[in-house]
């Protein structure tokens, strides 16, 4: 049944005859190693989806929500729960001799838990999505984004 599905993600990519342009919108998200090889499978298929170019930097957990906080990225990707991100975030500043401040706009938003993985990934971002964000949320709630999230590990 799972190769089913990614052979059915493979046909829909192939099929997709449509490239990103040259002037797409760039979503700068920030997380974990293990994050982006789950989402690196499926990059150019989730960038066509969602007609959003993501630009992926593995920093850590704690280090992508830091950065999300100071204004360096939009969002950030994580596996696990925001408990989580919030105590390596604080880690983290502390590592660098800041003060991890939460704010109370943080919003985490959940996506679908692969085959086999004990935490689905999401998305964090600090306040309400931007429009590159929405159009990346969209898609994963889409059938087709499910699958992808499903099949990513």
């Amino acid at each position: 049944r799972r190769s089913m599905g990614c052979a059915r993600l493979a046909l829909v990519a192939a099929g997709l005859s449509i490239a990103l342009s040259a002037g797409a919108e760039t979503l700068e998200v920030a997380g974990t190693i293990g994050v982006q090889k789950r989402i690196d499978r499926y990059l150019e298929v989730i960038e066509i989806g969602s007609g959003v170019e993501l630009s992926i930097s593995s920093v850590g957990g704690g280090k992508a929500l830091l950065d999300l906080v100071e204004g360096k990225v939009a969002v950030v990707a994580i596996s696990g729960g925001l408990d989580d991100a919030i105590a390596a975030a604080k880690r983290q500043a502390a590592a660098e001799g800041k003060t991890f401040v939460l704010p109370s706009t943080l919003k985490l938003y959940k996506l679908a838990r692969a085959a086999g993985e004990e935490h689905p990934v999401g998305f964090i971002t600090n306040g309400d999505p931007g429009a590159s964000m929405q159009k990346v949320l969209k898609y994963f709630r889409s059938r087709h984004g499910r699958m992808v999230m499903l099949a990513a590990r």
